[in-house]
């Protein structure tokens, strides 16, 4: 039984949709606190296995292009996200690939 219940709080963070807005305030205590920058992979690792997490950060991205910090990081994060996912199986679908593709367009 202990073993099922694991699971399934395993499923259910797995399907959470990660909202832009959530990790906007993220990105924002990782300029403003250099402890949290240093520490941001740590950080950034419970949500990168949520679903949407690359669009969000994309959304991040395009809602503060007058921010160069604030891109700088979106970007760094963005990337560093990709090149690790892309190939596996996993953390980014067919679709969201789809539509990462379609907003480069």
């Amino acid at each position: 039984m202990n073993e099922e219940t694991k699971k399934q709080e395993t499923n259910q963070a797995i399907s959470r949709v990660v909202e832009p807005e959530e990790l906007e305030k993220i990105f924002g205590e990782m300029i403003t606190n250099p402890v949290n920058l240093k520490n941001g992979h740590n950080i950034l690792n419970n949500y990168e296995s949520l679903k949407n997490f690359h669009i969000a950060v994309l959304t991040i991205i395009f809602n503060n292009l007058d921010n160069d910090r604030f891109k700088k990081l979106a970007c760094s994060v963005l990337n560093i996200h990709i090149r690790k996912n892309w190939n596996m199986n996993g953390y980014i679908t067919n679709e969201e690939k789809l539509v990462t593709f379609i907003r480069n367009e």
